[in-house]
């Protein structure tokens, strides 16, 4: 926008609008403080009317500046448009004056709530005529009519599964022509926009690859025809620039925060939760890294579960199992989470890696979501977890599409929502053993789930697309319980792989740092630093060390960008390599040679396992539980 202020949309957490501030960069840690923040939120729940004030929701997509002050905003639950005063009244804090519009088919979404509103009135057709194809909007882009000048210009809009709407905009700022693009040519899963110079647009349909199209004329028909294959013509917007090293004094003043953050950390009471970083890079190779206190592969076993568990409990320390349920709404008889088996045995480092199989399986939860219309709300899945210990642990989610990624499978966008479980209320939501995976149909445990399905998440994250898997991860706080609502949206399903706990790096127990229960004693961790920086460690090393204990009031908003700035610094300073290669193993970041200490190691612990469980394939024949594609364990005795 113009005077250099910036204009965000957050996946989970609405608007956020950047002011530049005068403040020098000495007295305000790597000068996060040259913007003055403020955040624009819409409601948790989607708006019950076709129009209205604000943003529809807070799982933005896109931004972008139609002309001066005035913007464009892409969400799940439809297009906001207005204006931002930058230089309001109340301090020179920006407002943003909005207002909404659904998509058409948000009709469909309010029949299809747990609990659809009564004597609910569908707007008038002429109202909804004139809405977006589509309420989950993609991607935002503006291309200014320089020739009528003013306020003229093209807004498109990109949409999930109904292409492209064009709105055309007289020098007053008026809607003068509607287009609607939706042709398999062009591609109806929008996933990007990209101006153009020469007056065309670079459309990224998930799938169908880029289609160029150039600005219409006045003629609809004209218009459905002008897709042409030029790539030659240059994006009308530069390139961004990669970040340079920090350098020493960039971080001076971060320790007062970070220390506050780490005393923080120990006022932190249960029920509490709040995001954490995803992690993009460890894909399958979760062993260490996740699960030292509870793993949870779904449906990756053979025992009656259908699920593995790491344990290294010592004295009940650690947390319980974790509860899985199909969530509440469905219509289908016996409805309950289903199991599949996507890959028995991979090579596909996507796959999570099996300690007691020795190779690779892609298998899975879904929510038997598929089955239903995707305006439908749910089922979902939802899992109850339960923390034995006072502290702060890591909860991790490890989400990943594996159905592939084309027609009706491409369409993935899942929220993970924490809610806290009231003792009182956390015996209806036990499962008793045998019993499917589905919510239990009892007054309690059902006047939970509509308090949590209308309530404020304590903290939530997304998955979209998943392309590649990722892990959604939390820090919550212990003792105590909560629920975990993995929503699908309006996706095909929710599927999940794994669910991992963990002791945060708050606070640090002995058995931490042995090695992992069925490893045969070997342990894998992170590399130990040099021996030197025992008696005097550098400088960053103090400021790493602050950053990772900080969770409290004031470090908690920094301390993973703290952490990256440590290791940019690291490496571009030539620092030793293992510490760099202990950040890297705290950060997610893999290099080649981690990835073959990892798979090294994994052979070595899954011989170590066999040599010291004799009998093992017999026990499994025994049992039932042998399968012929048992991969290495052929060759155990």
């Amino acid at each position: 926008a113009s005077s250099g202020v910036v204009d965000v949309g957050t996946q989970c957490g609405g608007l956020a609008i950047g002011t530049p501030t005068q403040g020098s960069q000495s007295d305000n840690a790597l000068g996060w403080n040259h913007y003055r923040w403020t955040v624009i939120k819409g409601p948790w729940h989607m708006p019950l009317t076709a129009t209205g004030n604000g943003l529809p929701g807070n799982l933005v997509n896109s931004v972008a500046i139609t002309w001066k002050n005035h913007l464009a905003v892409g969400t799940d639950e439809g297009i906001a448009l207005g204006e931002i005063n930058e230089q309001s009244a109340a301090g020179h804090v920006p407002q943003a004056n909005l207002t909404f519009e659904h998509g058409q088919n948000f009709v469909a979404k309010v029949h299809g709530l747990w609990h659809p509103p009564v004597h609910w009135q569908a707007p008038p057709g002429q109202l909804l005529e004139k809405l977006p194809t589509e309420d989950h909007t993609t991607a935002v882009a503006w291309e200014p009519d320089t020739v009528a000048g003013g306020k003229a210009g093209y807004l498109w809009l990109g949409h999930w599964r109904s292409g492209l709407d064009v709105w055309q905009y007289d020098a007053e700022g008026a809607i003068i022509n509607r287009w609607h693009i939706h042709r398999p040519q062009v591609g109806n899963y929008v996933q990007c926009l990209q101006p153009l110079k020469g007056g065309a647009m670079a459309v990224g349909c998930y799938g169908a690859g880029t289609r160029i199209i150039t600005l219409p004329g006045q003629s609809k028909d004209a218009w459905r025809d002008v897709a042409k294959p030029e790539t030659q013509l240059a994006p009308a917007a530069p390139e961004p620039q990669g970040a340079r090293p920090p350098s020493a004094g960039e971080f001076a003043g971060t320790l007062p925060a970070l220390s506050g953050g780490t005393n923080g950390a120990s006022e932190i009471h249960a029920p509490w939760a709040a995001p954490l970083r995803v992690d993009w890079a460890t894909q399958g190779d979760w062993v260490a890294r996740y699960g030292r206190e509870y793993a949870l592969l779904c449906a990756a076993h053979f025992d009656e579960s259908y699920h593995i568990i790491a344990k290294n409990f010592i004295d009940n320390q650690y947390a319980e199992n974790v509860d899985a349920y199909c969530g509440p709404h469905h219509y289908e008889p016996f409805e309950s989470l289903r199991e599949w088996e996507v890959a028995a045995d991979t090579n596909d480092r996507r796959g999570l890696y099996v300690p007691e199989l020795g190779y690779r399986r892609i298998t899975l939860w879904d929510d038997h979501g598929e089955v239903y219309p995707y305006t439908w709300q749910g089922p979902d899945i939802w899992l109850r977890v339960h923390l034995r210990a006072r502290g702060i642990y890591r909860l991790s989610l490890y989400m990943s599409n594996p159905d592939g990624h084309s027609g009706a499978n491409r369409q993935r966008d899942w929220t993970a929502q924490i809610f806290p479980l009231p003792r009182a209320e956390a015996p209806a939501l036990r499962l008793k053993p045998l019993t499917a995976m589905v919510f239990p149909n009892n007054p309690t445990a059902l006047h939970y789930a509509q308090w949590a399905m209308s309530a404020q998440p304590m903290a939530i994250e997304r998955a979209v697309n998943v392309l590649n898997p990722e892990y959604l991860r939390f820090v919550v706080a212990g003792p105590g319980q909560y629920m975990v609502r993995l929503a699908k949206g309006s996706s095909l399903n929710l599927e999940v792989l794994g669910v991992f706990i963990d002791r945060s790096d708050a606070r640090r127990l002995p058995a931490d740092h042995r090695a992992m229960t069925g490893f045969g004693g070997v342990n894998y961790g992170p590399p130990t630093l040099p021996k030197s920086y025992a008696k005097k460690p550098p400088e960053i090393l103090t400021i790493w060390e602050a950053a990772k204990h900080s969770f409290g009031a004031g470090g908690m908003e920094m301390r993973e960008s703290i952490r990256e700035m440590c290791y940019r610094y690291a490496v571009a300073h030539d620092m030793p390599e293992a510490l760099r290669a202990r950040m890297r193993w705290r950060l997610d970041i893999w290099r080649p040679g981690d990835r073959r200490i990892f798979n090294d190691t994994m052979d070595l612990s899954f011989q170590k396992m066999l040599s010291g469980w004799k009998g093992l394939k017999a026990f499994l024949v025994k049992t039932g539980q042998w399968e012929p594609n048992a991969g290495e364990l052929e060759k155990g005795a």
